[in-house]
């Protein structure tokens, strides 16, 4: 098969339906894969040697495959992987991804407590800046309100003991 007179829209198309046929019929998916590998791997060389295409935007212009995943085909079309090695690959990788995104970190005790508009620690000092007009509460409710947002507990206390008089 004489790649070389195809254009690489005519390649991205081609790798596409392989790699659709593929997912489409599993049985015989092995073949498939490695058609659109074939096509895959002569666009991939035609883009490093074409100024200013990448493979990457290759695929993204001409054949809506990832990526990553082209690499995969790639792979079982020059038989350094099966089919089987790539879908176990896949499984334990999407497990693993699983199990890190179900575990829930605790980290309570490293951020400090900052207040927020239901609990009322800095209303009464935004009520205070309201008092002096519209547009400068407004400004100073935004100062106000990205000061606190960014304190720390004890510069908290601070400003509550301050605004208290204490």
């Amino acid at each position: 098969m004489e790649l070389s007179t195809y254009t690489l829209e005519t390649l991205g198309s081609y790798a596409l339906g392989h790699y659709k046929a593929a997912e489409k019929h599993k049985e015989k998916s092995e073949q498939q894969y490695i058609s659109a590998g074939i096509y895959l791997k002569e666009a991939n060389k035609r883009c490093l040697k074409t100024r200013g295409l990448s493979f990457r935007k290759f695929l993204i212009d001409h054949c809506q495959i990832s990526y990553s995943r082209a690499y995969e085909v790639i792979a079982i079309a020059d038989g350094t992987k099966t089919v089987e090695e790539v879908r176990k690959d896949n499984a334990a990788r999407q497990s693993a991804k699983r199990q890190r995104d179900t575990t829930v970190r605790d980290v309570t005790d490293k951020q400090p407590k900052k207040p927020n508009e239901n609990n009322g620690s800095y209303d009464e000092v935004i009520e205070e800046a309201e008092k002096h007009g519209g547009d400068e509460a407004s400004r100073l409710r935004k100062v106000l309100t990205s000061y606190v947002n960014k304190a720390t507990l004890q510069q908290l206390q601070a400003m509550e003991r301050a605004y208290n008089g204490s």
